[in-house]
């Protein structure tokens, strides 16, 4: 018996071929799926990320936590101080210094009236001299 026409048999390498191309295309589909899937999952953390950076950064400028934060480090320092400064401060001091006057270190005085006879002459010509032109 003798056919004309196709074939109905497919040979081996023709099936090792279709069988290798459809592979390769399910490979690729396959990671095109999981790549997608990542990107989502990675777009879904940098923006939770971010919006958790904008809400600590909010929270952060906000009257409640600077009062919470003052409370935290002024009772920590309240119950040192009180233990602290009995242990700092001395128990006798001795006298203040004394303030001197400038004049009375220097006798002759001749450089202060120098300058004050100079001022007096610069503050004159500014206020009438200057204008008598």
């Amino acid at each position: 018996m003798t056919r004309n026409g196709a074939s109905p048999i497919i040979r081996k390498s023709t099936i090792n071929v279709i069988g290798t191309l459809a592979l390769r295309r399910a490979s690729r589909i396959m990671f095109q799926k999981i790549a997608n899937v990542l990107s989502i999952i990675s777009f879904l953390m940098v923006s939770s990320m971010s919006v958790g950076a904008y809400l600590a950064i909010q929270y952060m400028r906000s009257p409640e936590f600077e009062r919470t934060l003052k409370n935290k480090i002024m009772g920590d320092l309240k119950e040192k101080m009180i233990e602290e400064i009995p242990k700092q401060l001395p128990e006798f001091s001795g006298p203040s210094i004394p303030m001197v006057n400038k004049k009375q270190l220097d006798p002759d005085n001749w450089f202060d009236n120098y300058i004050e006879k100079e001022n007096k002459k610069n503050l004159d010509w500014e206020i009438e001299g200057k204008w008598k032109r």
